[in-house]
């Protein structure tokens, strides 16, 4: 019988791969050459990384991002700004895929060159999110 396996890191409660192998013993030792941590999947309903994490060695379900942005355009001034609140605390947001870590549930964002930003989060225990806020010269 197919055994059902995620490994993950421990520090972060990512899950790093998930798969099935014939047997339990098989599966933790795909798991030990990665350096990483095996765990019985459920066989009911798909778990994969982007809808789950491990919780303190529990599998969990990722849950939405409740922040939300006060405006989504902006003046390309490095003055005019756009405020994400209500962000997991602490956190990490990415804006074009450079990371800026919030302590404050609260990220605020002003940009001197116009374009298209793609401002995301990535956090164990959420669903990963994305936000395009524009900057536009007036």
């Amino acid at each position: 019988m197919a055994v059902a396996y995620v490994r993950y890191t421990t520090a972060t409660g990512v899950i790093t791969n998930h798969g099935t192998s014939i047997s339990t013993e098989v599966a933790e030792s795909k798991v030990k050459a990665h350096q990483s941590v095996y765990y019985p999947m459920p066989s009911e309903g798909k778990v994969t990384g982007e809808t789950h994490w491990m919780n303190a060695g529990v599998l969990a379900e990722r849950v939405p991002v409740v922040a939300s942005w006060d405006k989504v355009a902006i003046t390309a001034d490095e003055v005019d700004e756009a405020v994400l609140a209500t962000l997991p605390n602490p956190c990490t947001v990415y804006v074009d895929g450079d990371p800026v870590v919030v302590t404050d549930g609260t990220f605020e964002f002003s940009a001197i060159d116009p374009g298209v930003y793609k401002i995301s989060i990535e956090e164990p225990g959420y669903l990963s999110t994305e936000w395009l806020i524009t900057a536009e010269v007036v």
